[in-house]
């Protein structure tokens, strides 16, 4: 279990709630964030046809995704850091995660975040 993670444990109990109110579960809340990061990354790494926009979409998403659920469900942007960290650092040891979230359920919550 990743420091991110045991933060997310560690959690008051209306703050979980708040999230699970929010994401279904504390997992799904944790992956959303962890793709986005990815998603960031791998366009800015590898820098596809009109990555720029991408990236900057991107981006922008990922704040507006981040206020929200640290105003709405009181979480520390610290905590947000930590999970933005993870993927770094299982990117850096060559140990990326297979997304347990379809794409059509990563748009879905985004949308729903930014909305």
């Amino acid at each position: 279990m990743t420091i991110a993670q045991q933060r997310i444990e560690q959690l008051d109990v209306k703050t979980k709630q708040a999230l699970i109110h929010l994401f279904g579960s504390l997992d799904v809340f944790y992956e959303l964030f962890y793709l986005i990061i990815k998603n960031e990354h791998q366009l800015d790494l590898y820098r596809p046809d009109g990555w720029s926009a991408k990236l900057s979409s991107v981006q922008y998403y990922r704040r507006l995704a981040t206020e929200r659920v640290v105003k709405e469900c009181g979480i520390d942007a610290d905590l947000m850091e930590d999970i933005y960290s993870d993927y770094f650092e299982e990117f850096a040891n060559f140990q990326e995660k297979t997304p347990k979230l379809s794409n059509e359920e990563f748009i879905t919550l985004l949308k729903k975040l930014i909305v």
